[in-house]
């Protein structure tokens, strides 16, 4: 798996704050096909969102289509 970030990239930079904090991060196993999630927080205090290989709930993954802050910094969790 390659994992491509950029320090011109605001979501890259973001990603990457994100993934120091991954030991916070709660970890999991679907139920129904045994996929691998995490429970990333969120910007605004309070908020969470599962974030897998397959996509993110949050808002911004889910306007535009494309990996967000948080499939990023999973991403980079799995290959380390």
């Amino acid at each position: 798996m390659t994992v491509t970030v950029s320090s011109t990239d605001p979501r890259s930079v973001k990603a990457l704050a994100l993934l120091s904090q991954a030991h916070a991060w709660t970890h999991g196993r679907r139920k129904c096909d045994g996929l691998p999630f995490a429970i990333v927080p969120g910007s605004k205090p309070g908020t969470t969102y599962m974030v897998s290989e397959l996509g993110c709930t949050c808002p911004d993954a889910n306007r535009r289509g494309v990996r967000c802050k948080h499939q990023t910094a999973y991403r980079l969790w799995l290959v380390q």
